[in-house]
């Protein structure tokens, strides 16, 4: 900034960057301007990116360097969740409208989960599914409880090894906050559930030490919808854990919804947790990754959107 830019101020709207990358210098190259925007970006971001090579101290072959490291980009963090518009796309009252919905006793609160469910995931030996960042974690135990019947046929039976699936609560808050409606969260969860278990499925062929592992299992508010992924979905017995798992649940939904209160009072009726499950052959068989032995690619089942939009409207 300097004195003329104030003069033009009255023609133009000055807008000032959040990340910049470096992307003109020679010693950058494609894979380290990629690699910047992948670690520096965070929602909200403006981000500045050149496509000249002829200004002084430039490298001429930098916007070829640059356009190559953004196609890749855009198309991993899409997948991700986030969404790139033009600045006068995003006005700037919608951005004080997520920070203001998110007060200064939430954002400490908020900070105090995330540094909990880290030491989780350290204590109890939590496997983020790769690349991390990703919508879900798991971690390997024994089932326990009552029996579940499959939606493909066959049971979990307590002492089965299972997958114990998670949601990346980092991951899930910043959808929520980056997404405008309830049925755009409903698609970038889709989309992000469409990558994680192709790669979930993909972990388990490469680990030769859960060759025993008999099938996944969670426990959810968002579960609408999630029979169209392969997953049976079952009510919890009543009881104490019925109940624990409920008071969690709530209290987690508070943490990561901007108008987690407000839900809870509207919805609270709605909040009712259930166990998911597939068998490990059936994630297989709907997620098979590439290179597996004796399996084609097949597209995945049709994303039941209007299914996850009725369960973000009802939990979240």
């Amino acid at each position: 900034m300097n004195a003329f830019d104030f003069f033009l101020s009255k023609r133009f709207h000055i807008v000032l960057w959040s990340l910049i990358v470096g992307d003109w210098l020679k010693k950058t190259g494609k894979d380290k301007i990629k690699k910047r925007l992948i670690t520096q970006l965070s929602t909200g971001s403006v981000i500045v990116l050149h496509d000249s090579g002829e200004t002084f101290g430039a490298d001429e072959d930098a916007p070829v360097h640059m356009l190559e490291a953004l196609d890749e980009f855009l198309i991993e963090t899409t997948h991700r969740g986030f969404t790139f518009v033009r600045v006068d796309e995003f006005p700037a009252e919608e951005k004080k409208k997520a920070g203001a919905e998110l007060s200064l006793g939430k954002r400490c609160l908020i900070t105090l989960w995330m540094q909990w469910e880290k030491l989780f995931h350290l204590l109890f030996r939590v496997h983020s599914v790769e690349p991390p960042g990703e919508l879900l974690t798991f971690r390997v135990r024994r089932f326990s409880g009552t029996p579940v019947q499959l939606q493909e046929g066959g049971w979990l039976q307590s002492g089965d090894r299972v997958i114990e699936l998670h949601f990346d609560n980092a991951t899930l808050l910043r959808l929520s906050l980056a997404s405008r409606s309830t049925m755009q969260l409903a698609v970038q969860l889709i989309r992000a559930m469409e990558k994680s278990l192709p790669l979930l499925s993909k972990r388990l062929s490469e680990r030769a030490d859960w060759h025993d592992v008999k099938g996944l299992y969670g426990i959810s508010m968002i579960h609408r919808g999630a029979t169209q992924f392969g997953f049976t979905v079952d009510d919890l017995p009543k009881g104490l854990f019925l109940s624990l798992s409920k008071v969690y649940l709530k209290f987690l939904m508070y943490v990561i919804h901007p108008q987690g209160g407000k839900r809870l009072d509207t919805k609270a009726q709605l909040l009712s947790p259930k166990r998911i499950c597939m068998s490990v052959e059936e994630l297989k068989r709907r997620y098979p990754h590439a290179g597996a032995p004796g399996t084609q690619l097949q597209p995945s089942p049709p994303a039941p959107a209007r299914a996850f939009d009725e369960t973000m409207n009802q939990s979240m």
